[in-house]
């Protein structure tokens, strides 16, 4: 718990340090060149290819499970509609050199929320470094595409992360009273 609390402690002081930097950091990432690297990431933003990491492979890994992946499912859901909300809130114009055109706010990531909301539930039932890798590659897709800035998707990471822990908490404790 305590590793919690300090991975989380340096993620609000980042978070707080790229508000200031958010635009030197994006034009850093855009000065970078990524070749077909780039093209890829714009191509795994994509609808479908979202749906299947978020929600296809996420479901056959816990069918077995239903009660756990009804928590699931309701994580997602609840990280959708926090972050929509934080958009309309908040909004934050998005970045002026996005690659892929979006209709929404910025701030926070929802590409971010949704990937981070499945960390917790996929701690026992799979290598959890494989989901990491996904989420955090999904998080730089979001900037090398210029769509995000460095705090959005830390933002959205954080709101999904605690809605998918805190709800696993919960599931948790359900399950030991019935």
């Amino acid at each position: 718990m305590k590793k919690l609390y300090f991975i989380t402690a340096i993620s609000i002081v980042i978070l707080i340090i790229s508000f200031f930097f958010d635009k030197q950091i994006l034009n850093f990432i855009f000065s970078l060149d990524f070749g077909f690297l780039k093209s890829v990431l714009v191509v795994l933003d994509h609808w479908v290819t979202n749906a299947i990491l978020f929600l296809v492979l996420p479901t056959i890994i816990l069918f077995r499970k239903r009660n756990k992946l009804m928590f699931l499912w309701l994580s997602l859901v609840l990280s959708f509609l926090v972050a929509t909300i934080l958009k309309i809130l908040v909004a934050r114009e998005r970045p002026d050199l996005a690659l892929i055109p979006e209709d929404s706010f910025s701030f926070p990531s929802r590409h971010a929320a949704i990937a981070f909301t499945i960390l917790p539930f996929m701690f026992k039932e799979t290598k959890l470094w494989y989901w990491w890798i996904i989420v955090i590659v999904i998080g730089l897709s979001r900037l090398i595409s210029g769509v995000h800035y460095l705090s959005d998707v830390i933002a959205g990471a954080l709101i999904g992360y605690y809605i998918g822990y805190f709800l696993l908490i919960f599931y948790k404790k359900r399950k030991i009273l019935l």
